[in-house]
């Protein structure tokens, strides 16, 4: 957990102290998307619990959804700053922070009721994600053909959490293929989709 805090937060005090310094907008969406990936690692991994172990389920399926949900529409919203003005379609600027506002949405909900939602909801949840990736890909597509050089310094940078992604989804299909239930395949798509 110690090793996973400085990993994220080195570049966290590293980028607020460069938003003091250049005061750009993408700067602080990439730091809060940087806070958010942290909260979302301390509760995903267990790690509060060995610190506080009197805190309820509740409260950690609340602070691992709403930290994923604000990381991911936080990343949406540097994409739009963070790409030259030129490369996006209007349309485009607008689609992907409100897409990633949905998602953020759809987590907070999640969070709070999660014990509490019928079966399926999950499912139901991660079809949030599609149009994000579709208005993302959309994005990356037409800044690519606009020439923007910003677009593969964002793609780069995605890279190493993309392969551990790939390599978590083929664990989980290895699992899928040996006889697993049906509830978890469907949760493979759906996070295949995220990934994607």
């Amino acid at each position: 957990v110690l090793a996973l805090a400085g990993v994220v937060l080195v570049p966290l005090f590293a980028n607020l102290a460069l938003l003091h310094a250049l005061r750009e907008p993408f700067q602080r969406s990439y730091a809060l998307m940087s806070l958010c990936v942290f909260i979302y690692g301390v509760f995903w991994s267990n790690s509060l619990f060995a610190i506080l172990p009197g805190l309820s389920f509740e409260t950690r399926f609340v602070g691992t959804w709403v930290s994923l949900g604000g990381a991911i529409f936080f990343n949406l919203l540097f994409l739009t700053q963070f790409l030259e003005r030129r490369v996006l379609a209007a349309w485009q600027r607008l689609a992907l922070p409100v897409t990633g506002a949905i998602i953020l949405t759809g987590s907070v909900v999640c969070g709070f009721y999660a014990l509490h939602l019928p079966e399926g909801a999950f499912e139901v949840y991660h079809l949030l994600y599609l149009p994000a990736l579709v208005v993302l890909v959309c994005a990356c597509v037409t800044a690519y053909r606009n020439g923007s050089q910003l677009l593969w310094i964002y793609l780069i940078s995605w890279l190493p959490a993309l392969v551990v992604i790939l390599l978590g989804l083929w664990s989980l299909l290895r699992a899928v293929c040996l006889g697993a239930d049906r509830r978890l395949l469907l949760w493979f798509l759906g996070t295949f989709f995220v990934a994607v």
